[in-house]
């Protein structure tokens, strides 16, 4: 017999969780009209029949959307899926090209303290992500890579699959202001060469730089 897809048992499984408003399973017309045909009924029958193996992240998230779950749960484990609270509404997404730009304006490459770069990254997706398909997304023209990919890029940036989504529990950035101090040689440095510190280390360059900052700010005053 043969094995049943990943992603047609998940499909399955959230069928069985997640009915249509007005009861019952959901069904290939029904799901049409809810994503305004992005998701169509004969896309529907085939994910649900195995013959889509590989479906783009973008058209799981608009299913997850339309049927009332958090996108996230397309990249958990089949078996932990009976386990999960699914309770908790995903938050708006971004773009993959933003999401994409936002890592590379930020992951260092501790070996070069260098901010990463796309054959680096491919190198470490062993090839499932060529840098044409990097360029593509950077550009926006490839809008929805396969799960795999998704799923190999947050293994090369050592993000939660989850940040795809729009709800990274790992995400590599505070704010817009963390990218622009990354943007200088000198803070990249420090950066770079704070990773080998301890702890206490760290703890004593903190009371060090807010000491500092303190004295230029009397300075200016």
């Amino acid at each position: 017999m043969a094995k049943i897809p990943r992603y047609t048992q998940m499909f399955i499984r959230f069928l069985d969780l997640y009915p249509h408003p007005e009861g019952g399973r959901w069904t290939g017309p029904q799901m049409q009209r809810a994503t305004s045909g992005f998701v169509n009924a004969a896309y529907f029958s085939n994910l649900l029949s195995g013959r889509i193996k590989q479906p783009g992240l973008d058209k799981l998230k608009a299913i997850a959307d339309a049927m009332g779950f958090p996108p996230q749960l397309w990249l958990e484990e089949t078996d932990r899926l009976g386990l999960l609270d699914v309770s908790e509404q995903a938050l708006a997404g971004t773009s993959m090209k933003e999401l994409l730009d936002n890592l590379f304006e930020s992951v260092i490459d501790q070996q070069t303290g260098k901010l990463v770069t796309d054959a680096e990254i491919s190198r470490r997706t062993s090839g499932r992500v060529t840098v044409e398909d990097l360029d593509s997304i950077r550009s926006g023209t490839l809008e929805s890579p396969t799960v795999e990919q998704v799923i190999a890029l947050s293994d090369a940036f050592d993000v939660d699959p989850a940040y795809w989504l729009g709800r990274g529990r790992q995400r590599p950035l505070v704010d817009r202001g963390v990218i622009e101090a990354l943007k200088s040689e000198e803070n990249r440095l420090l950066l770079h060469r704070s990773l080998r510190l301890s702890a206490d280390q760290k703890n004593m360059l903190l009371v060090l730089m807010e000491q500092l900052g303190n004295r230029r700010k009397d300075e200016l005053d």
